[in-house]
C-alpha cells in the first residue's frame, strides 16, 4: 500500500496520488499529465523595472484564502501575466492546492504573503494558528513563504477567461482542463474550441 508522508515535496506528492491511482485508468492519467508538464519552481527577485511595471499588482491588498479568485482577475485584467494551478509547499506538514501569475517567468502570488497576526489566524488552518501569536513566528512566517517551492501548470489564457465566462465562477480549473481539453486527445478525439493551441503540453 503506498503511503504518502507529511512533508513530502510537492513532485513527491503528486508521485503517491499517482500510486494510489494505479487500478484507476482516467485518475492515473490526470497525475501523468501533471508530472509530465507542472514545473517546480521558487521565487526569483524583480528587477527595478519590473517592479515599476507590476507596481499597479504590488500596491493593492487581496483576500486571504482567494488564491483562484485573486490569479484568475489578475490574469483576465493584465495580459502579460500567466495563470498556473498546483500546489504550495511552504513549510507546512501538507502540500496545498494553490493558483498563482508568473510574469515572465517569475512567480506573483498575491494570495499566500506576509500578513499580521489578524490575518494570519485567517489564513492558517487552526492547528497551526498558534504559529501567528509573535513578532518571531510572524518573522518566522515571512521566511516560511519567501522559501516556498511551487509546483504548477500555466493555463492557456483563451481557456481561462471562456471558462470563467461560461461558468461565473472562481474556483480550480486544472482537473476540469485535462478532462476537457487533455484527456480527448489522449483518446484520439479533437478538443473543445476553448482549448485553444495544446501544442506545448505533453500529452
Amino acid at each position: 500500500m503506498t503511503s504518502i508522508h507529511f512533508g513530502a515535496g510537492p513532485i513527491e506528492y503528486i508521485k503517491a496520488l499517482r500510486m494510489l491511482h494505479e487500478k484507476n485508468p482516467e485518475g492515473g492519467a490526470y497525475y501523468d499529465f501533471i508530472l509530465n508538464n507542472a514545473v517546480e519552481k521558487k521565487k526569483q527577485p524583480f528587477t527595478e523595472d519590473e517592479k515599476e511595471e507590476l507596481s499597479h499588482i504590488f500596491s493593492s491588498r487581496y483576500p486571504a484564502k482567494e488564491c483562484y479568485s485573486n490569479a484568475q482577475q489578475l490574469a483576465v485584467c493584465n495580459d502579460e501575466l500567466d495563470y498556473v494551478e498546483g500546489w504550495v509547499d511552504s513549510g507546512l506538514p501538507i502540500q496545498i492546492e494553490h493558483a498563482w501569475n508568473e510574469y515572465k517567468g517569475k512567480i506573483i502570488d498575491v494570495t499566500l504573503v506576509q500578513r499580521n497576526e489578524k490575518e494570519l489566524k485567517k489564513v492558517l488552518p487552526p492547528e497551526f494558528r498558534r504559529h501567528a501569536k509573535t513578532l518571531e513566528d510572524q518573522d518566522r512566517e515571512t521566511k516560511r513563504l519567501e522559501n516556498a517551492t511551487y509546483y504548477g501548470v500555466k493555463l492557456p489564457r483563451d481557456y481561462l477567461i471562456k471558462t470563467l465566462f461560461k461558468k461565473k465562477i472562481h474556483t480550480s480549473f486544472l482537473g476540469e482542463f485535462f478532462y476537457h481539453c487533455i484527456h480527448p486527445v489522449q483518446k484520439g478525439l479533437k478538443p473543445p474550441k476553448e482549448c485553444g493551441n495544446l501544442k506545448e503540453f505533453k500529452l
